[in-house]
């Protein structure tokens, strides 16, 4: 916990140097394990400082510390740092990981879909989306609206109407979020 902190406390003045320093004395401390967030932390610090090698570096150390386990928390933020750093091959193995690791609510299909939408991917969103709706999940209006405030911000009004269409059909009315297209 106490490297956590100081690393926290370097990174939020963007102190590479201090945090590589608790790095290095951490993972030389036998008596600590380190987790996956330290390294998601680390990898988040070095992309805000321009480091994205580095941070990629750090996201595939907290990669390795979470393949045998089922903490959905360490996948999705996986896939949202890699997608910050437009790494779309890395965002969609880990969304392979999660598949097969443990079962994807629709909280992981949130996810995934926003983190393809801000790489500007609509094509695997879609498909991403069509998987979802096949699963037959509870029907989570929130994930239509990723999508559907992505189209309206791109000026893909047509593409929002067909989705709101789509919507309307599964769960027979307008959602008021949907203001957005009038």
């Amino acid at each position: 916990m106490t490297y956590s902190i100081l690393i926290s406390s370097y990174g939020a003045f963007l102190d590479v140097n201090g945090m590589e320093k608790v790095l290095i004395r951490m993972e030389s401390d036998p008596d600590v394990n380190p987790g996956w967030g330290i390294y998601n932390k680390a990898s988040t610090i070095y992309r805000k400082s321009g480091m994205k090698e580095k941070g990629i570096e750090m996201l595939e150390k907290a990669e390795g510390l979470i393949t045998k386990n089922k903490d959905m928390k360490a996948y999705y933020c996986l896939i949202t740092n890699y997608a910050a750093m437009g790494e779309k091959s890395r965002v969609l193995g880990v969304w392979e990981l999660l598949k097969k690791n443990g079962k994807v609510l629709n909280k992981g299909y949130m996810n995934v879909i926003s983190s393809l939408l801000k790489l500007e991917d609509f094509e695997t969103a879609e498909k991403i989306f069509d998987e979802w709706e096949s699963r037959n999940l509870s029907y989570d209006v929130r994930i239509p609206n990723i999508l559907i405030r992505a189209y309206s911000t791109s000026a893909l009004l047509e593409k929002a109407e067909t989705m709101v269409d789509r919507v309307i059909k599964k769960v027979g009315e307008p959602h008021a979020h949907w203001v957005r297209l009038a």
